[in-house]
């Protein structure tokens, strides 16, 4: 029938669009050249689905005592699976090919050396490259807002290819300050400018507010009557003072300290 004829198109193609980045092109989906790919989108609190260029891994979210911690990148691959154990390599690459600028982050120090070879598990579609990094030589300053970047690479090892060079790059960011999420923009008119400290005490309020993609944490009304009053009532209590900037921070501006 039509409808068995147009599945059969539809299949087909999306076997094709699957498999079009790989050195190998359609062999890989019948299993002789599989291929190696991070996966460069996540779904929101939303359930959208949203593209990333990069990764970026924050300690300023964390508590000071904080000073190590585990960020894992996800590896897929095309073609079928396999019943036995296989080797992917992941480099370390001193500058992107697509994924701009430049490995800051010095191995042994801000991060733990990554092993070349890793494995992807046989059954497994997808395997989690562990990236364990170190706080202590990260700058905490919500003035300078300095970060550091890890750009990763896969190679062909014996048992994969590679995608291409969009989805064979990764970079990874690191910083320790707490950088403005992406929703505040759209509740200044209730929130009025950014500051970590704020952002600290909305979260101490409610977790929802620790997310940073393009969702709303928490619907407007509620910040408009509950969250927002809340905080400017607990600023002007306490009038904590931003050390950076000798400045107490205020709900509506930041006004020297005397």
């Amino acid at each position: 029938s039509d409808m068995i004829k147009k599945w059969i198109i539809a299949w087909a193609s999306f076997c094709f669009l699957l498999n079009i980045g790989c050195s190998d092109g359609l062999d890989s989906f019948y299993g002789e050249r599989d291929c190696v790919y991070f996966q460069n989108f996540i779904y929101n609190q939303a359930g959208d689905k949203v593209d990333f260029d990069s990764i970026v891994y924050s300690f300023g979210k964390k508590m000071p005592e904080v000073t190590v911690d585990t960020v894992r990148l996800v590896v897929c691959y095309t073609g079928r699976l396999s019943d036995r154990d296989r080797t992917y390599r992941v480099v370390v690459a001193d500058t992107g090919v697509v994924k701009k600028g430049k490995t800051t982050l010095e191995a042994g120090k801000d991060y733990e050396v990554i092993a070349e070879k890793q494995v992807m598990r046989a059954g497994c579609w997808t395997d989690t490259v562990e990236i364990v990094l170190h706080r202590d030589y990260l700058d905490a300053s919500h003035v300078k807002k300095l970060s550091k970047r890890l750009i990763l690479k896969l190679e062909e090892s014996e048992d994969f290819g590679v995608g291409n060079v969009e989805s064979s790059e990764l970079k990874l960011v690191a910083n320790n300050y707490l950088a403005e999420p992406v929703w505040w923009k759209q509740m200044e008119s209730s929130l009025y400018y950014y500051h970590p400290i704020k952002w600290q005490m909305l979260i101490s309020f409610a977790s929802e507010f620790e997310i940073e993609d393009n969702s709303m944490p928490i619907n407007i009304f509620m910040i408009q009557q509950k969250y927002a009053p809340a905080l400017e009532a607990w600023l002007n209590a306490n009038k904590p003072i931003d050390k950076e900037t000798n400045q107490y921070v205020l709900m509506r501006e930041m006004v020297p300290v005397e």
